[in-house]
């Protein structure tokens, strides 16, 4: 038997650290009760049907960005762009 290359043994380790990731994907999936698996083919079904836009502006909605008139006067006012 021969020794590993440095290179083999970068090729290993990042095969080891994506098969951990791929391992913890997996326990989350398969921790999921019934209800919270047809919640997501739910969803996903849902976002298939999304136009571009409308997936953009959902994303952007869930990541708290303001949406409405409303919000963006708050934040106009609360720090005032000059």
């Amino acid at each position: 038997m021969r020794d590993l290359t440095n290179e083999e043994k970068e090729v290993l380790s990042e095969f080891h650290e994506e098969i951990q990731n791929l391992a913890k994907v997996h326990a989350e999936e398969t921790e999921k009760s019934f209800r919270q698996v047809i919640d997501d083919l739910d969803r996903e079904a849902e976002e298939a049907s999304y136009e571009p836009e409308e997936m953009a502006l959902k994303k952007l909605q869930e990541l708290g960005f303001p949406m409405e008139a409303e919000d963006e006067e708050y934040i106009e006012h609360r720090y005032k762009f000059s």
